[in-house]
């Protein structure tokens, strides 16, 4: 898309000045700036700092009644353009902040969206806090549940930082953001709002079971995940030409992940286990995703063929629709990975009359903490907190738990 074209110098003839035009990108709203002798250096500079500084308000013409008659519905309107453009992966993609950033601002808009941005007090964010804790009818997206205590401060996290980036755009009150501030988070015991349950490894065994369960594609995902204990973003974008396999230990670079845009390098180390499988899904095209939906699907078809008994008649060759409203991806994200997992999941459960024999719903972060435990008993924290790539051993303790088999063990030993 081509960039919005720059109003031009140009000369005042009532008044023998340069002259420069600005459009505010919200209203519509045209001003002119005089910018003193025409063609003049010092005319040409003021003309490029008014330009600056527009450009650097997203187009908005700042006026000294700015906020009199902005309201929050046209903050958000302006600070989702921003949310669009910033929040975006190197590739482009957008990340997951945008979506969660969406529901946060969605019952900002839906209770306050009429209101003044310079009449926004502390009162009324605490009243959308209410709203999280409770839940909420809205009319357009409907029954919206009552979330946790942590998400519900995420979330109020959010709604500040809109008014944090409408006082950097000039069009909030420098002194709404510093009362908003003074808004504290919820705490533990101390709110009706409920607790989220803490993110416990899932045990071997059950990820034992699920295999049997998984085609082949998603099944050696999930084992690559586990032995390697990166996340399900770094493994969905694995490409060859991310991957050094000069060494006995491959390293694999993502070309994305979720520190990157702090300037962090992750280098994820594979072993020879991570490797078998690794291989098995190389393709010629290094600049291919390794594991990817249509390839599932072209194995699933050949699978089906391999098992017909009845002769495949001419018409049946191919049963590709020609126009197909949604095709398989080049690659899977976290959330078709991990729901082709709970599928598989809920599938075999409700084909097996025994309950005994059900396989319990785990998430994929879950392997994340079951190979971040099983370093640290083997290896030590140090090691963990590499393998995982975290910058804080306070993090790896988090992922990692208490080892209460391990402090049990000792307990009965020394008495």
């Amino acid at each position: 898309m081509s960039r919005p074209r720059v109003p031009s110098y140009r000369l005042h003839r009532q008044s023998g000045q340069g002259v420069v035009t600005l459009r505010d990108a919200a209203t519509g709203q045209h001003k002119d700036y005089l910018l003193g002798k025409y063609n003049t250096v010092a005319s040409r500079q003021e003309y490029k700092r008014i330009v600056v500084e527009w450009e650097s308000r997203n187009r908005r013409i700042l006026q000294t009644d700015a906020s009199a008659d902005f309201t929050v519905a046209e903050l958000i309107a302006q600070y989702w353009k921003h949310v669009q453009e910033y929040y975006r992966h190197a590739d482009g993609t957008p990340t997951g902040e945008v979506q969660a950033m969406q529901y946060a601002l969605r019952p900002l808009n839906y209770l306050h969206g009429s209101l003044r941005v310079a009449d926004f007090a502390p009162s009324s964010l605490k009243a959308v806090r209410e709203l999280l804790v409770g839940g909420y009818t809205h009319p357009k997206y409907g029954q919206q549940p009552p979330l946790c205590r942590t998400r519900i401060n995420a979330q109020v996290k959010r709604m500040r930082r809109a008014f944090k980036w409408g006082v950097e755009a000039e069009v909030v009150p420098a002194a709404v953001h510093q009362a908003l501030c003074a808004v504290a988070p919820l705490k533990r015991g101390r709110t009706t709002a409920k607790e989220s349950d803490p993110v416990q490894p899932v045990a071997r065994a059950v990820v034992e079971d699920t295999l049997g369960i998984l085609r082949p594609i998603l099944a050696d995902m999930v084992v690559l995940q586990l032995e390697t204990g990166m996340r399900p973003g770094e493994l969905v974008v694995m490409r060859g030409c991310d991957l050094d396999t000069s060494g006995k230990v491959w390293l694999y670079r993502p070309h994305t992940h979720k520190t990157a845009h702090h300037g962090h390098d992750r280098i994820i180390p594979i072993g020879p286990k991570g490797q078998e499988i690794v291989r098995r899904h190389l393709k010629p095209d290094v600049q291919a995703y390794l594991f990817s939906p249509s390839d599932a699907v072209a194995e699933f078809r050949a699978e089906h063929r391999r098992s017909r008994k009845s002769k495949v008649q001419p018409s049946q060759q191919s049963r590709k629709k020609r126009r197909p409203k949604k095709k398989p991806g080049d690659r899977y994200t976290t959330q078709s990975f991990g729901h082709a997992i709970a599928c598989a999941i809920r599938r075999h459960n409700r084909s097996t009359p025994n309950e005994a024999e059900h396989i319990p719903m785990w998430h994929l972060h879950q392997l994340r903490h079951l190979r971040a435990l099983e370093l640290k008993r083997e290896a030590g924290l140090d090691v963990a907190r590499a393998v995982l790539g975290h910058r804080s051993p306070t993090l790896t303790e988090h992922y990692a738990t208490l080892d209460v088999a391990k402090a049990a063990d000792i307990i009965q030993k020394i008495g």
